[in-house]
């Protein structure tokens, strides 16, 4: 990128763990993570689709902006473990910590008319930029009383208790099509506790029929504020206007799951489950009451989600046991399905459609046709659609407000098959090769006007060669070998919407010593 930033990456990491058991027989677990990420220009450009006339080349980008991105994060853990009469109590506390200060995007780099346009209101326009900050922090609690898992009747009962707490700020600036410079400036929090208790009994109900009833309760709590102020350029030029809102949002629920087991023979077992399972409503930060919500386009608050799922499946595995093969078929009805949405301004939210149907299957096999070969291959198979939904939006080329039914798009962000297959090979005692294939399928994005956006399938290949010793490791390896152009996903909210480019071919080394 000759004018701004390259699409850089340097992270640093560390993990440092204490194990050890008492006299008494009490196991502890100590430790903690810290990691560093600074990034130069996030990889997102324009496709050849977007209409941007300054795009060229494939990894090409039109920024002018000195675009950064800084990630913080660590985590702690203690986790205690004590053996007693009737099982076993184990408590872990986790607290987890993520900041990214700041993230700066061109805003151009998607943007037909903002890329294309060189001056407003009679002089140049500041910026095209988006600035983003956040941090989020996580306190979690969980207590487990389990009985001896070599009983006939087994069973756990536990407490889960967490607390998050979600800062952000926002500021996007960008020329106008009224021809003036607008800038907007977002700040909110949004803080969440939950509460909530789990058990389950597993039983033979006969030498090869096992029976497994699971139940959850989970209660969550929702505070939400937020502060927007818009301001434009020339002063007077635009609608100025500072917006603010708060609200709180309470959802409890159970989540109750039944499966069954059975062996056929010592080769070949099958199950069958059914669970209903629920997802907590909250709050979209980036809606104003006075814009798109007042329309009925949009709203800063979304419904809690609800999923029955279905699941049938077999285990296969040779006499030799020298493979075995997974198979799963799983059935989905899901009622107000989450998912995001642009609105075809600046807002962008959280939207519930009210019936989606999700069918599916999975397939894993796994073989060592000798001492020396391992392979494994792994198939997915999704198909989602929604059933049900009407959304709206603003047309600003007929000044009104349009509804577009969803019904019969597929569900957005989840691809439409995954492939993957692995070869490893023992070359010598120390020496091992592995070659890797993977493929993700074509994936859905939906803007506001239900218009459907595929990102094409891509396939990768990847090998490593390493040498391996009682201490020293050392691998050359290399991913997307064969140098394929792809974008790992689409950015729907953005005019054109532009791709998030994957890594072109990389070549590494890898060194490592244990001690």
């Amino acid at each position: 990128n000759p004018l701004g930033n390259n699409a850089t990456y340097e992270s640093w990491n560390g993990r440092l763990g204490f194990d050890w058991v008492t006299a008494d027989g009490l196991e502890i677990g100590l430790g903690g993570t810290w990691e560093e990420f600074e990034l130069g220009a996030q990889p997102l450009v324009p496709r050849a689709s977007s209409g941007n006339l300054k795009r060229v080349g494939f990894y090409d980008r039109n920024s002018s902006e000195q675009e950064i991105a800084s990630i913080d994060s660590n985590s702690q853990y203690l986790k205690l473990t004590q053996a007693t009469d009737f099982g076993r109590i184990t408590s872990i506390t986790t607290r987890n910590d993520w900041e990214i200060n700041p993230s700066v995007v061109d805003l151009t780099l998607g943007h037909t008319t903002l890329a294309n346009a060189d001056v407003a209101s009679g002089g140049p326009f500041v910026a095209s930029t988006s600035t983003i900050i956040e941090s989020q922090e996580r306190i979690a609690e969980e207590l487990t009383f389990s009985s001896d898992p070599d009983e006939n009747l087994i069973w756990n009962l536990g407490f889960l208790f967490s607390k998050d707490e979600i800062n952000g700020a926002a500021e996007r600036t960008f020329p106008d099509p009224r021809l003036w410079q607008q800038t907007e400036l977002t700040s909110f929090k949004n803080e969440t506790d939950t509460i909530g208790v789990f058990g389950s009994l597993r039983k033979n109900i006969t030498e090869d029929i096992a029976f497994e009833l699971g139940l959850r309760y989970d209660n969550t709590s929702r505070d939400y504020s937020r502060n927007k102020t818009v301001t434009s350029f020339p002063s007077g030029s635009g609608n100025n206007f500072t917006n603010a809102l708060t609200g709180s949002l309470d959802d409890d629920f159970f989540s109750p799951s039944i499966l069954l087991t059975r062996e056929i023979n010592e080769n070949l077992s099958v199950f069958s489950k059914a669970s209903l399972s629920f997802k907590p409503g909250g709050f979209s930060p980036y809606v104003d009451s006075n814009s798109t919500a007042l329309m009925g386009i949009s709203s800063n608050q979304f419904s809690k989600e609800e999923n029955f799922g279905i699941e049938i499946g077999a285990n296969l595995k040779s006499p030799d046991e020298t493979w075995n093969l997974s198979l799963t078929a799983f059935w989905n009805e899901v009622e107000d399905f989450q998912f995001e949405k642009p609105t075809g301004t600046t807002d962008y939210f959280v939207d519930n459609a009210e019936d989606v149907e999700i069918f599916g299957i999975e397939v894993e096999l796994e073989a060592n046709p000798n001492d020396r070969t391992t392979f494994s291959l792994t198939y997915g198979l999704v198909d989602g659609e929604i059933k049900k939904h009407v959304g709206k939006n603003f047309n600003a080329g007929t000044n009104a407000i349009d509804s577009h039914n969803f019904a019969g798009k597929s569900i957005p962000y989840s691809p439409e098959q995954t492939f993957g297959a692995s070869l490893g090979y023992l070359v010598s005692e120390n020496i091992v090769a592995n070659l890797g294939i993977r493929n993700i399928g074509k994936i859905h994005y939906l803007d506001q006007t239900a218009t459907d956006t595929v990102n094409d399938s891509y396939t990768l290949l990847n090998a490593s060669i390493g040498y391996a010793s009682e201490e020293w490791e050392m691998s050359v390896f290399g991913t997307n070998l064969t140098d394929e152009e792809y974008y790992s996903s689409l950015v729907s909210s953005l005019e054109g919407v532009p791709g998030i480019v994957g890594s072109p071919r990389v070549i590494g080394l890898s060194i490592s010593r244990e001690f």
